[in-house]
């Protein structure tokens, strides 16, 4: 069992810690930093909550009949998206992870299928025409060369 001595409130010692702290505490420097550091900090948050929202306008148009601005939308998010994750990463970086990161990541993903769209089109079209080749005859051509 271990025994505390009671505490001198009137100690020169306790008494210099403690303006020790309100000399630290006081610091502006410092305070300026803390405060712009959580203004960024729900900076991060808002540009997250904006993206998400966007991508959901985005989503919206899904099925119209012409498919190609949805997907230009798709590509241009996921394009700016993409720096807003760097910003997101950041501030994880310094131990503050933003509330929806996950879900901004897991928007990301989707969205990247989009960027690739018109290449698979492209080649679902190459195949269809009979114009591809199967992957038999490419590793075939492989072990050949």
């Amino acid at each position: 069992m271990i025994l505390l001595e009671p505490m001198n409130v009137n100690s020169p010692k306790l008494l210099e810690q403690q303006l020790d702290f309100l000399e630290q505490q006081s610091d502006l420097e410092r305070w300026k930093r803390d405060h712009e550091f959580a203004m960024l900090c729900c900076d991060i948050d808002d540009l997250i909550a904006l993206a998400l929202e966007t991508l959901e306008q985005i989503r919206k148009r899904r099925g119209a009949p012409d498919p190609a601005p949805t997907f230009h939308f798709f590509r241009r998010w996921h394009r700016i998206a993409l720096r807003a994750l760097a910003c997101v990463e950041h501030i994880e970086g310094a131990g503050y992870p933003p509330e929806r990161a996950d879900e901004l990541r897991f928007a990301v993903n989707e969205a990247s299928i989009a960027v690739d769209h018109d290449r698979v089109a492209a080649a679902q079209q190459r195949l269809a025409a009979g114009m591809g080749r199967s992957l038999e005859d490419v590793a075939n051509e492989a072990q050949v060369g």
